[in-house]
């Protein structure tokens, strides 16, 4: 967790950085990196920068974390995005090869108010998708989710009202909610300009989600 949170932060730096600098830039910063050096021609090297650099590459349990800051500054624009999937890359490698026993039972997985299955994707792509035997997605929307069904055939997709669930009690292992209310919550009352809650907004999420161990 330490590691992903210090690739997030030296991440963002490097992101804003870029989008703002020309390649020259990103060279000196590298050879300051290099050397250890706090200035890069003018810029100011952060000191967790310097260091996050001088650590990398590091193990971390089975796995190694490369030095994706020199990945970063080496790879050509328009590959740089690569870069920000090492720890999906790496957490699909470790899940991957996690032995299931033949006793264990895969988790059930329910996500209402899916859309268009932008959570399942990166459930998918993390590597956490292929341990559970039945993830099962509501969504009001139809049109919605014909991408996903085609890209996820095993997963389960339906239509229904979120709050009219008919599975019955300790059907799912885990159950969980994205932004499910960030629409309401941003809709604006014509006239007013005001933030305006719809009524379905304020229930309570055991309403939405009794059927599950953990929500």
């Amino acid at each position: 967790m330490a590691q992903e949170c210090r690739f997030a932060a030296v991440m963002n730096w490097l992101t804003a950085l870029a989008a703002s600098s020309d390649a020259e830039v990103l060279q000196s910063l590298l050879h300051a990196l290099h050397h250890g050096a706090d200035n890069a021609d003018g810029l100011d090297n952060p000191r967790f920068i310097i260091k996050t650099y001088s650590d990398l590459p590091t193990p971390s349990g089975s796995a190694a974390i490369p030095n994706y800051i020199d990945k970063f500054l080496t790879t050509p624009q328009p590959l740089k995005d690569s870069t920000l999937n090492i720890f999906q890359d790496l957490w699909r490698e470790a899940l991957i090869n996690e032995p299931i026993s033949a006793n264990e039972s895969l988790l059930t997985i329910f996500e209402p108010a899916c859309g268009s299955a932008n959570d399942y994707r990166f459930l998918n792509s993390f590597g956490i998708a292929p341990l559970s035997q039945l993830h099962r997605l509501w969504t009001s929307a139809p049109k919605t989710s014909k991408t996903p069904r085609s890209l996820f055939p095993k997963a389960t997709f339906s239509r229904r009202q979120c709050l009219r669930n008919p599975a019955p009690d300790n059907a799912f292992d885990i159950s969980f909610v994205h932004d499910l209310f960030e629409t309401p919550l941003n809709r604006r009352s014509p006239g007013s300009g005001k933030r305006t809650l719809p009524r379905h907004s304020s229930c309570d999420l055991r309403q939405l989600l009794p059927n599950g161990r953990d929500g």
